[in-house]
């Protein structure tokens, strides 16, 4: 282990600046960087690490997130399997992700989901601590894929650890140089089999489950590694005596995993730990503070599954300008816009903008967000000023817009729909949000009415509970 204390003691000098750290966590967040083993070093969960170092999950994503732009840590956005957690790209920016992925290993195309199919990790930066997993290509092909390509806190289906099923039903993992063939000895009975070169993002799948007379007992299933695919690449055998030769034409060495299903043992669909989703730490206003110019890329927008959206206007704010004059209203306005950002951002959100006197806040989960707008409406209620805000949850997509990070789709239309439909004081949200279980438990406590109303480009009349003060 290389590790340089020089650029460590001198990052954490910086981070200390922030005096709102705890008293002892970066003499405990430097213990932990000398004494941990490479793995814990590498792709870190925020989450997990949160519990290991007895944080708040937010403050655990500031603390790497800070660490990060200093250039202690990496930050890397992968997108990863839903159905066997092999991690199918690590990306050092998110505007290298685009709306689709392919898995080599399961031969299946997926959407990207930012909040369900892409984990953003971090990794200790090589001038602080050298890792085995900063030089890949040093690693056997074990080491390679079981603490490089999967990920390292997924079980398999049966609730093992999945690292320790692969060993188990792994048939081989080995290099292949090019030029060279390799082959290997199948299972004579009903299975399929799958073989992965992670090197090329390629895979050949063998099932043995075609009805037909037996094969000849020296058959020979001959495959070619080449043009960037595996040929054949999907084939359907009758049981029996088979043995699988492959040759790597590529000009790149390979590196092989060919893994052994039994029909009645499912290994997949892995399960993986909770991890910081891209889409959670895209509305962390820290993030968006220090990485302002990581933006979804300028061609095509990414699907988030759930974001909860609050809208907030100021009622009768031209009357205020008539009353207060130009210069001491806009103030109020430039006021009010800074507390609704320590409000939202207190409460895990963040201000995606501004439009007038109006604003638009995101945030991963309904709770969170209804006690956002509760906390809105309430910091207001002394100054002279009255707010109508609408709140909504849903599917969306993130884009760039203008050069940043912003969001589009029915569930932003509808959240700004209920913003013009509350009144001054009120605060109108979605049947939707309402169901939420966190959301539930905090209307029963409010004073909350019912009603249905009809939103602009919406067809059938809209269920709204509307939160009196």
């Amino acid at each position: 282990m290389s590790l340089d204390l020089g650029v460590l003691h001198s990052g954490l000098a910086e981070m200390a600046k922030d005096v709102t750290w705890p008293p002892d966590l970066l003499a405990r967040f430097e213990s932990w960087i000398r004494a941990a083993d490479d793995d814990a070093l590498f792709r870190i969960n925020a989450l997990v690490l949160a519990r290991e170092l007895e944080l708040d999950e937010q403050r655990c994503i500031d603390l790497l997130v800070h660490a990060t732009s200093l250039e202690l840590f990496t930050m890397s956005w992968q997108l990863v399997c839903p159905t066997c957690a092999m991690i199918v790209k690590s990306l050092a920016h998110i505007d290298a992700i685009h709306a689709n992925y392919e898995c080599a290993f399961c031969q299946e195309s997926y959407p990207v989901q930012l909040d369900e199919t892409t984990e953003v990790v971090f990794s200790v930066s090589p001038q602080v601590r050298s890792l085995v997993h900063h030089a890949p290509e040093r690693l056997d092909c074990e080491q390679l894929f079981l603490r490089h390509h999967f990920n390292l806190r997924a079980h398999a289906f049966d609730g093992r650890p999945l690292r320790e099923v692969l060993v188990e039903r792994a048939l081989a993992l080995e290099y292949l140089e090019p030029g060279a063939r390799a082959s290997w000895t199948l299972p004579s009975t009903p299975c399929m089999v799958e073989l992965c070169d992670r090197v090329h993002e390629v895979g050949l799948r063998v099932s043995f489950d075609a009805e037909g007379p037996p094969p000849a007992p020296d058959r020979c299933i001959r495959a070619v590694l080449e043009h960037g695919r595996i040929a054949p690449t999907n084939l359907s055998l009758v049981p029996g005596p088979a043995r699988l030769e492959l040759e790597n034409r590529s000009g790149r060495r390979a590196a092989l995993l060919l893994l052994l299903f039994v029909p009645g043992k499912p290994i997949l669909p892995a399960k993986l730990e909770p991890f910081l989703s891209c889409s959670r730490l895209l509305v962390h206003a820290g993030f968006r503070r220090r990485f302002e110019h990581e933006l979804i890329g300028d061609v095509e927008g990414l699907a988030i599954g759930d974001l909860s959206i609050v809208f907030s206007d100021l009622s009768e704010s031209t009357a205020m300008y008539s009353r207060l004059g130009d210069m001491a209203a806009y103030g109020l306005v430039q006021q009010h816009f800074a507390k609704i950002g320590s409000l939202v951002e207190a409460r895990g959100g963040v201000i995606v903008k501004t439009i007038g006197d109006a604003t638009m806040s995101c945030f991963t989960e309904s709770g969170p967000a209804l006690d956002a707008a509760l906390a809105m409406r309430e910091a207001f209620d002394q100054h002279d000023l009255r707010l109508k805000i609408g709140v909504h949850r849903g599917p969306v997509i993130a884009v760039r817009s203008n050069g940043r990070l912003d969001y589009f789709g029915q569930t932003v239309n509808l959240a700004a729909r209920l913003q013009h439909l509350a009144e001054p004081d009120q605060i109108c949200v979605s049947e939707a949000l309402a169901r939420d279980p966190q959301v539930h438990e905090r209307l029963a406590a409010l004073r909350v009415h019912a009603r249905r109303s009809v939103l602009r480009g919406i067809d059938e009349p809209f269920e709204v509970r509307v939160i009196d003060r």
